[in-house]
């Protein structure tokens, strides 16, 4: 057989093609390459070894994370298993806890050689969970930073009036507090140059509440820049705690003796923002609450301090938020930042190389402490059976808790029986119970009251609830911004009401949140007319115009739960960020514009360290449902419309369309998902694909 010179040359490449891969693949790369390889970048066998634990902690969640109450003993090992293509040589395992827990047996652990597809199972670590408050409370200092200006006055009113019971409600949660005061602005002024505008911190709240009784609002000039330099460097601060500073104006930085030099005019130089970045880099946390009335200077500089500090950023007047809500921000503010609910174990895996440089991997496990009871939260809707007529009673409620619920019981009475009816409720769905009862015309009021326990005892019961059941029907609307969850068990007809705007048109969107099926049918109250009639469909979109009252009934076949948002749609552009208040009514519609052509794929992030949101992507032409997911959903290439809302918690989200890989969200143990590793398998099919060619060709010369 002889090759002519096209096919010699051909052959010759595709033999380099296959020589160099399997140079590299054996870690001989450097007799091809320049000899001054760095060995270091290497990649390493333990990419393809996992780590497992193995625990005697029962688990009832999807993910399997499990869960222990605080003070407790247990005991966990490790599994190693090698799925790499060599042998792993010199393996040294180590763990470790954070502060809250101790492993009581530790003890590195060494093994000489891990082959293929073996496995190693450490030795039986027993690990013991701390004292802890609330489970998992850390100490805590604030330093309010308060305006006491003129066009202060109500700010000052409501919290010398119901700071106090806040910090009560939440001294179970938080026990170790201590409060500071800061008065910076009016004729006093600058907390730098009067040290009697300066309250040390101390645990004695009402103090400070008498202080805050005794201030009056007057006068301008704002030099909150010196203010929170003061409570920076003039506070006694305890180590070890969290550093938290609250900031709380309605107008800019004005210039002062350290920061703006004197300036007596709005100052927004680099002193100020050196100061953000210093408070971040010594561990302060600094929230800033732009009251009524704030510029944009203000805002933009309060959201500045906010960002460097981790911190978070609340405008008042705005929206929901309005300047009575102070003091119960403060308080959701302490225990956000005081409180953790996790324990977890850090595992080190090191190796020595063929090159004697010792690689490591880390894996972080998570045990939930949990001493919380679960969260409930409860409403009454009438429905009506479709077939016979009868008016039912629906009491629904939402249980969630981080371990999960083991069941729940509803007691309750009609009128003035002097008795409670105990019944099971029953779970129609993950977190979703119902009890239904018939719906007796003479009735006026529902007294019930939910009880529940998790997997590891924590138990809750709710209030007394009453209900008045003649004004019932009218309280099932769903107004502007907000929704509405409706279970419909089978032939059961709910009706509810979306009120329209007094100038604008509105979306009415309804849909199942596990893609069952349902009957709708609208109709516009203002013009009795029916404006919609559709069968078995997962989701559906009305208009509600503007200043009419739109009127839903719903019906299924099966268990279908519900969503039901009355929302009119902002403008989100690209690279945008912004920060939003929800709660577990709240639905936020914005509308972007995604048709462009980029290599990166562009996402919606919907997302903060305590809300667990939920995304639901639409077609914007035609409402068509596009895909859903949890804090963060890559979009397609359209014009779309993004609906998102409170899955678990509420407070604070951060909103940003951008590219995908900009932002990571938080690992929710809501969700707890997680997708698979991909692996790199081309070094080894590149040679096996140039050795079939070459077969191939040698094949048709013979």
């Amino acid at each position: 057989m002889k090759l002519n010179r096209k096919e010699k040359i051909f052959t010759a490449v595709l033999i380099c093609s296959l020589i160099v891969p399997s140079l590299t693949i054996f870690g001989q790369e450097d007799r091809i390459l320049e000899p001054q390889k760095d060995f270091s970048t290497v990649e390493s066998p333990l990419s393809n070894v996992t780590i497992e634990m193995i625990t005697n902690l029962p688990s009832h969640r999807t993910d399997g994370i499990p869960s222990t109450l605080p003070e407790s003993t247990f005991t966990v090992q490790f599994n190693i298993t090698n799925f790499s293509s060599e042998e792993v040589s010199q393996l040294e395992l180590s763990s470790q806890t954070n502060e809250y827990g101790v492993i009581l047996n530790p003890l590195n652990e060494t093994k000489d050689n891990l082959n293929l597809n073996e496995s190693w199972i450490s030795q039986e670590y027993i690990i013991e969970t701390g004292t802890l408050n609330t489970g998992v409370s850390k100490s805590l200092d604030l330093a309010i930073v308060l305006d006491q200006s003129g066009s202060m006055d109500d700010e000052i009113q409501v919290l010398t009036s119901e700071l106090i019971d806040v910090i009560d409600e939440i001294s179970t949660e938080v026990p170790d507090f201590r409060l500071s005061l800061i008065l910076f602005g009016g004729t006093s002024s600058n907390p730098y140059t009067n040290p009697n505008l300066v309250y040390p911190l101390t645990d004695d709240i009402e103090s400070i509440v008498t202080v805050l009784g005794n201030t009056a609002a007057s006068g301008g000039h704002e030099p909150w820049g010196d203010a929170l330099w003061v409570a920076q460097n003039n506070l006694d601060w305890r180590e070890d705690t969290v550093k938290l500073i609250i900031l709380i104006t309605d107008e800019p930085c004005d210039g002062g003796v350290v920061i703006g030099s004197g300036s007596d005019s709005d100052y927004d130089g680099p002193l100020l923002y050196n100061l953000f970045e210093n408070l971040a880099q010594e561990g302060f946390v600094l929230c800033s609450i732009a009251a009524s009335g704030s510029d944009s200077l203000t805002k933009v500089q309060l959201e500045a301090g906010a960002e460097y500090t981790e911190g978070t950023y609340i405008v008042l007047g705005e929206g929901e938020l309005q300047t009575g809500d102070i003091p119960e921000i403060i308080g959701e503010l302490i225990v956000y930042y005081a409180v953790e609910l996790n324990f977890q174990i850090k595992v080190t895996l090191s190796h020595l190389n063929e090159f004697y440089i010792r690689k490591s991997m880390e894996k972080t496990f998570v045990i939930l402490i949990d001493d919380l009871p679960p969260e409930i939260d409860s409403w009454v809707y009438i429905s009506e059976d479709f077939i016979t007529d009868e008016k039912l009673i629906n009491v629904m409620c939402e249980v969630k808790d981080v371990t999960g619920t083991a069941f729940v019981d509803i007691y309750y009475k009609i009128d003035d029986i002097p008795f409670w009816t105990i019944a099971n409720a029953s779970q129609v769905f993950n977190h979703s119970y119902v009890l239904t009862l018939p719906y007796v015309f003479t009735s006026e009021i529902l007294r019930y009251q939910v009880y529940s326990e998790d997997w590891l005892e924590n138990e809750i019961m709710t209030e007394v609830f009453e209900i008045n059941l003649e004004e019932l029907e009218n309280q099932q609307l769903v107004s502007l911004g907000k929704r509405r969850e409706f279970i419909l068990l089978p032939n059961q007809a709910i009706v509810c009401k979306l009120i329209g705007h007094a100038y604008f048109d509105s979306f009415g969107l309804i849909f199942s949140r596990y893609s069952d099926n349902f009957d709708v049918l609208a109709a516009d109250v203002n013009d009795s007319e029916i404006i919609l009639n559709n069968k078995n469909v997962p989701y559906q979109t009305v208009v509600v115009e503007k200043d009419h009252l739109i009127k839903v009934s719903l019906i299924s076949q099966n268990n279908a739960r519900v969503i039901v948002a009355n929302v009119i749609p902002q403008n989100l552009s690209f690279e945008q960020e912004i920060s939003r208040e929800i709660d577990e009514t709240d639905a936020l519609l914005f509308r972007i514009d995604n048709k462009f052509s980029d290599e990166d794929d562009r996402s919606i992030v919907a997302d903060s360290i305590v809300v667990q949101t939920s995304i639901i992507v639409f077609n914007a032409s035609n409402w068509e449902f596009i895909s859903k997911g949890a804090s963060e959903v890559i979009l397609p290439e359209e014009d779309l419309y993004i609906l998102v809302y409170a899955e678990y918690h509420t407070g604070e989200i951060f909103i940003s369309f951008d590219y995908e890989d900009q932002y990571t969200p938080y690992g929710h143990y809501w969700t707890g998902a997680t997708e698979p590793m991909a692996t790199n398998y081309w070094p080894i099919y590149l040679p096996l694909l140039c050795l079939a060619v070459i077969a191939i060709i040698i094949k048709k010369r013979r």
